[in-house]
Order: structure tokens, then C-alpha cells, then sequence
């Protein structure tokens, strides 16, 4: 684009410099009779042979995107830098009108931008992918070396193939506090047995062993998550909604039974009926909780030492095994990213290679995190300025067997709300297990037959 402007600014100056010529013509031919006819065109401005244009669609138009709009600005004008020959225009589009109606149209008509935004999983990338419209970046990123970097590619994988690329992500786990930890003499645990273990020794110490708001009532369905899938692996939760499996299925039970001696054995804050989300968040800054379950969008508030005494003490790690066929998974996605278009020309394949590099790196990568608090998708090479924490909710993805998707993502609204009542219903004791499971399977049928 900044070529762009050069060669505006060239034509404008040309235009100048012939409407000049030609008021000093009719001057000459007013006062002497002219020998010769300035009839001779301005010389042509060329563009430079061969040039290469790419469309870059993204959505950071509102004023809370600034940052990240830079970061993209200069990762354009460093390829283009890198390409004398290369013209990318960029454009801003709403996310929601991006991804609800405009890059579909686009997709079927086959007039989708080069680079653009693109949400991963089963409803957009894949869906484009098997349609044959995403550029298979496989073979680019080995040869760029960038294959390793990434810390979860499953949202942007189809059949072995990488069709996008993540640039920020989300991972939800446990939160402990190190100090404490040292105090009762444990690590993270790796067993849902060593959990208890620690939940136990911290009460006994009188700690708060597992802050919790539940007034807010999204908040329990983050931990009871875990369990479930803990129980049944990740595919069953999807099944609810096709009468696969069912609320009282004995696997599932289990993940409700084992939520409800957590209540009963006192493990969460107490009165946490009465917290809204700010107030577990307070409570466990404030060193009172020995863990905490939230979502990696948590640290940045944690780590602050204007707001919390545990600044220097936050470590993170996966919701621990129980021996089922859920072990090893971390409820994490990282599916906010880039696709590219699989019309690109070699040479604009040439184009994406050096953008990628100049986007998806540590220096952005850390950028995005101390100045917008985007977290990151990558592994950091150089781990200076970024913070432990961070660091450890990277490496519990990396390491997992995989990821599974939330609750609500899966399962209808109206099973969902029944489901985060049901819940704030066990933490009080107002409800068995049984009668529970049975309610939520009521309403889970009637939600797959629809209106």
C-alpha cells in the first residue's frame, strides 16, 4: 500500500508539472508567434513488471484491535519490503459479517480474498477445506520450518493436511498457587487421586482448597467439563444430541458424582453461591485458594502485582487423569486464525511463505501478548519477558493427547442452562445426582426434537 502512495503522489506531481507547461504555452502563444507545438506526451509512469497483488481480509477495525491492526500493517509492509514487486491490500471487514455471510458467499463463488480471517474446526475451515478452497500450507510450513512452532494445529487440520494457521488460542485448566504448594510440600498432581490428595491437605491446613464462584453460573460447568470427558472421552458429549448416549448413562453419572463429593467434602469456596466470576478470580490473588479452574484468558489479572499477592507464585496445569478414556486431553482451542486461498499462484504461494514468517514469530507472538494481552499460538524459541505461566499453559497443550471441545459448543441452549442450574443445585444440596440426570435427559430429548 505504501507503493500505492508513491505512485499517487508521482501521478499528482506529473499533472502539476503539465498543467504548468501548458499555461506557460498559451502565454508564449499570446505575445510571439510560436516556432514550434509543445505537442509531446509526459513521459508514462510504469508499474514495475510482473507485479504481485494479494488481498488480506481481516476484522480488526474497532478501536480495541489497534494494536493488533498495527502488528498486521507491519507484517505486510515487511513482505513487501522483502518483494519490491508485491502489492498487498488490506481490508477490514466485521468479524460476524466476515464469517457469517460474506466468506461464504465468496467461498461458493469463488472470488474468496487471498489471506483472510478464518475460524478453525468443523464449521468453517474444514467445511472450505473439503470443499477444495483452502491452500494446503503442509509442504510451506516444513520448508519454512515452522511445522513444530504451533502449539495445537487441530482445528486447522483436515486428513493430515494444515489448512490454516492459529494466531491466538485458549486453554482451561488449574491455576495453583506455588507457595502454597511448597508449603504442603505436593506437585501438580497427575492422578485425580493426588488432586484429592492436595484438596484434603490444604483444607486441613484451612485453605480454601478449590476457589470457586458459582452465582455466575457458567463458571462450574469449566471443571465439571473436564470431569466429564475425564469419564466418557471427548466424542460422547457430542452425542447427546443425536440420542447416542445419554445424562444417565453410568460414565456420565460418574462425572456428576464426583463434582457433587467435591460440594460435599467442602472443596469449594464457601458461600460461593453467593460470588460472581470477579470474586473467585479475587479470592484466589488474594492467597486464600490453593487452586483455582479458569481459562487461560485468566493469567494476565493473575500476574499483576498491582492486583494480586501471587504475582510471582501462579503456576498452571491440566485438569489431572482418572484412569478413563478421557485421560490426557485439555479442554483447549485454537481456532482464531488465518486461511489461505487455494487459487494462489506460485508465486503468490512464494508471497504467503515470507508472510507467515513475518507474522507467526516470536517477536509478534510477544508483542501481541505484553501490549494487547493476546495469548499465544506458538511455542516461544527465546522465552525472556514471557511469563512463566504462560509458558506452562503452552506446554500442557503441547503435551496433551489432544484436545476436547466445550460443553457449549456441543449441546443445545436449553440443555445447557438446565445443565449450569442443575449444577449451582449440587454445590447447595437441593438436588441427588439421580434426579438430576434424569431432568437433564428429559429436556435433552425434547431439545433433539425441536420446535
Amino acid at each position: 500500500m505504501i507503493k500505492r502512495f508513491i505512485f499517487l503522489v508521482s501521478l499528482l506531481l506529473i499533472a502539476g508539472l503539465v498543467l504548468n507547461g501548458c499555461d506557460k504555452a498559451e502565454t508564449i502563444s499570446a505575445t510571439a508567434t510560436p516556432t514550434t507545438t509543445l505537442n509531446q506526451d509526459p513521459p508514462a509512469t510504469e508499474e514495475p513488471p510482473n507485479a504481485v497483488k494479494l488481498t488480506l481480509r481481516h476484522s480488526l477495525i474497532k478501536d480495541s484491535s489497534a494494536n493488533s491492526l498495527k502488528i498486521v500493517e507491519a507484517a505486510a509492509a515487511a513482505t513487501e519490503f522483502e518483494m519490491p514487486k508485491l502489492e498487498i491490500e488490506l481490508e477490514g471487514v466485521d468479524e460476524n459479517i466476515n464469517r457469517s455471510t460474506q466468506l461464504k458467499a465468496e467461498m461458493a463463488a469463488g472470488t474468496q480474498p487471498d489471506i483472510f480471517e478464518l475460524f478453525g474446526g468443523k464449521a468453517d475451515a474444514i467445511v472450505y477445506a473439503q470443499a477444495g478452497k483452502l491452500l494446503d500450507l503442509t509442504a510451506i510450513l516444513t520448508e519454512i520450518e515452522k511445522q513444530y512452532d504451533f502449539a495445537n494445529l487441530e482445528d486447522f487440520t483436515v486428513d493430515g493436511k494444515i489448512i490454516g494457521l492459529p494466531i491466538t488460542g485458549q486453554a482451561n485448566g488449574v491455576f495453583y498457587n506455588k507457595k502454597i504448594f511448597a508449603e504442603l510440600g505436593v506437585q501438580p498432581p497427575l492422578t485425580y487421586e493426588d488432586f484429592i490428595e492436595i484438596c484434603a491437605k490444604a483444607q486441613a491446613k484451612g485453605i480454601t482448597p478449590l476457589a470457586l464462584a458459582s452465582s455466575d453460573a457458567w463458571v462450574p460447568t469449566l471443571l465439571f467439563n473436564s470431569l466429564l470427558v475425564r469419564n466418557t472421552g471427548p466424542a460422547v458429549p457430542g452425542y447427546f444430541t443425536i440420542g447416542d448416549a445419554k445424562w444417565t448413562d453410568p460414565e456420565v453419572v460418574n462425572a456428576f458424582v464426583q463434582f457433587a463429593e467435591l460440594a460435599a467434602k467442602g472443596y469449594f469456596s464457601a458461600g460461593n453461591q453467593g460470588f460472581k466470576y470477579s470474586d473467585q478470580q479475587k479470592q484466589f490473588k488474594a492467597g486464600s485458594a490453593a487452586m483455582m479452574y479458569d481459562g487461560s484468558w485468566a493469567y494476565a489479572s493473575l500476574i499483576d502485582p498491582n492486583t494480586s499477592k501471587i504475582a510471582d507464585d501462579v503456576g498452571f496445569f491440566s485438569f489431572p487423569d482418572r484412569g478413563g478414556p478421557g485421560d490426557g486431553l485439555i479442554n483447549a482451542s485454537f481456532s482464531q486464525g488465518y486461511g489461505f486461498s487455494a487459487d494462489l499462484s506460485e508465486e503468490q504461494q512464494e508471497v504467503v511463505k515470507l508472510w507467515i514468517k513475518n507474522l507467526f514469530n516470536d517477536e509478534i507472538q510477544k508483542k501481541q501478548l505484553t501490549e494487547d494481552g493476546v495469548f499465544p499460538s506458538m511455542f516461544f524459541l527465546d522465552n525472556t519477558g514471557v511469563p512463566s505461566v504462560v509458558t506452562e499453559i503452552i506446554t500442557s497443550v503441547k503435551s496433551s493427547a489432544g484436545t476436547f471441545a466445550s460443553l457449549d459448543t456441543l449441546v443445545q441452549k436449553t440443555v445447557m442452562a438446565e445443565l449450569e442450574a442443575g449444577l449451582q443445585q449440587l454445590l447447595e444440596n437441593k438436588i441427588t445426582v439421580a434426579k438430576l440426570t434424569e431432568k437433564l435427559q428429559m429436556i435433552q430429548v425434547e431439545a433433539n426434537v425441536g420446535p
